[in-house]
Parts: structure tokens; sequence; C-alpha cells
């Protein structure tokens, strides 16, 4: 089990380094945008934006991703 582990473990390494600077390169200018406009409706709608990214539970996004992405947009394959 370790072998296959060690096997993949620098692909996993990689696509979560890149999905924390995607992260943080999107979410530090938005915040800095809802702080400087605070309490302006890019405030309210970031904050909005936000909450629902926190609230919805990361398998069902996933789910979602895919009925968009490769059901009705057709660019990536449904499975395998």
């Amino acid at each position: 089990v370790f072998e296959v582990i060690a096997e993949r473990l620098p692909a996993t390494i990689e696509l979560t380094l890149v999905a924390l600077l995607v992260a943080v390169a999107v979410a530090v200018p938005l915040g800095v945008a809802a702080a400087v406009r605070r309490d302006s409706w890019l405030d309210r709608g970031l904050s909005a934006l936000s909450l629902f990214g926190v609230s919805l539970p990361g398998f069902w996004f996933g789910i979602l991703l895919i009925l968009l992405f490769a059901v009705q947009l057709g660019w990536f394959p449904v499975g395998g």
C-alpha cells in the first residue's frame, strides 16, 4: 500500500499547491476589495458568495461541476 501511495504522492502535492495558489490569488484581491468598499453592494455580494462557498459541501460542489463541465458543456468525459 505504501508503494502505491508513494507513487501518487507527487501528483497529489502538485494539485494541492496549485489549488492553494489559485485560492489565495482569488481570495486576497477580493477580500481587499470588499474591505476597501465596506458596507457596499460589493462587500455584501462577496460576503454572501464566501458564505455560500463555505456552506456548500465539497462532494456536492464536485457533482455540480461534473454536471456543468461534463454533461452540459461536454468539455470532459463523464467517467473514467
